[in-house]
C-alpha cells in the first residue's frame, strides 16, 4: 500500500471516534440547557421536525386519546426549551404525545427522548423510564413525599354484531375502551393500586386516620368524582400524616 495512503487511512480512522464524541456532547450540552420560549409557534420550529401519527382509516367507538379528541392548549418542555400555548393531546392507545400546528393542523409525534414534561387540560405529563413498570407516559396525579401515576391506557376491540350500528355504519364494532393502571411511588419502588385497599396498605401505621378521612369525605363512593380524584385525596391526606 503506498505510504501516503496507508498514513491517511490511520489518521482517519484516528479522527472519526474524537469527531463522533463531540458531536454527542454538543448535543447533550444543547438538551440541558434550559430555555424558555413564550412567542408565536412556527411549523418551521424544531419542535415540528418528527413523524406525522399513523392514521386511522376507519370508523370507530370512544377515542383513542386519553381523555377527549379536541387538542389543548398547554406548556410543553422538550429538548430544554419550555414552550407555552401549545396545542397537544396523548395517544393512549399507542403510547403517543402528539402537538399540532395552529396555523395548518399539521400534527407530529413528539420523540419520547427529548421530552420533558406536558401540563395541559388540567394534566400533568411526565415520560417514565423504570424497570419496575413499563416505559411510557404517565399522568402525575399527586406528587409529594410519594406519587401517584396514572398509566392511561386504550385498549381497541372489535367486534361483529347483529345490526348496523349506526355509529360505524358497519356491523363491525370497532372500539376503544379504557383500561387505566395506578401506581404509588414510595420509598423510590412502584407499587400497583388497584383499590382504596391497596392505597391503604402502602401506610399501615395511619390505616384508621385514613380510613376515618374516607369515611367522612364520602370518598367510599363514585358519585359525582372520579377513581382520579378519589385516590389522589386519599394520598393527599395519608403523604402529610
Amino acid at each position: 500500500m503506498n505510504f501516503k495512503l496507508f498514513l491517511c487511512v490511520i489518521v482517519m480512522i484516528t479522527i472519526m471516534p474524537i469527531i463522533s464524541i463531540g458531536q454527542s456532547r454538543r448535543w447533550e450540552d444543547k438538551k440541558e440547557s434550559s430555555q424558555s420560549y413564550s412567542g408565536p409557534i412556527d411549523e418551521n420550529m424544531a419542535l415540528f421536525r418528527g413523524r406525522v401519527p399513523t392514521p386511522y382509516k376507519f370508523l370507530h367507538k370512544g377515542t383513542y386519546y386519553a381523555y377527549k379528541k379536541e387538542f389543548i392548549d398547554g406548556t410543553l418542555k422538550y429538548n430544554g426549551v419550555e414552550y407555552q400555548n401549545i396545542l397537544m393531546n396523548l395517544n393512549s392507545h399507542l403510547d403517543e404525545m402528539y402537538v399540532m400546528s395552529k396555523s395548518s393542523s399539521r400534527t407530529i409525534v413528539l420523540n419520547p427522548d427529548f421530552f420533558e414534561f406536558a401540563h395541559f387540560d388540567s394534566g400533568y405529563y411526565i415520560y417514565v423510564r423504570n424497570s419496575q413498570i413499563a416505559d411510557g407516559y404517565y399522568e402525575l396525579l399527586y406528587s409529594g413525599k410519594v406519587s401517584l401515576y396514572k398509566k392511561n391506557i386504550k385498549v381497541f376491540s372489535e367486534k361483529i354484531g347483529d345490526y348496523v350500528d349506526a355509529q360505524t355504519n358497519s356491523r363491525i364494532i370497532r372500539s376503544f375502551t379504557s383500561a387505566d393502571l395506578y401506581y404509588l411511588k414510595k420509598d423510590g419502588k412502584f407499587y400497583p393500586i388497584k383499590n382504596r385497599s391497596s392505597i391503604l396498605s402502602q401506610f399501615k401505621n395511619n390505616r384508621q386516620e385514613i380510613r376515618r378521612f374516607i369515611r367522612e369525605n364520602n370518598l367510599n363512593s363514585r358519585e359525582g368524582k372520579t377513581i382520579d380524584y378519589i385516590y389522589a385525596k386519599i394520598v393527599e391526606y395519608a403523604d402529610n400524616l
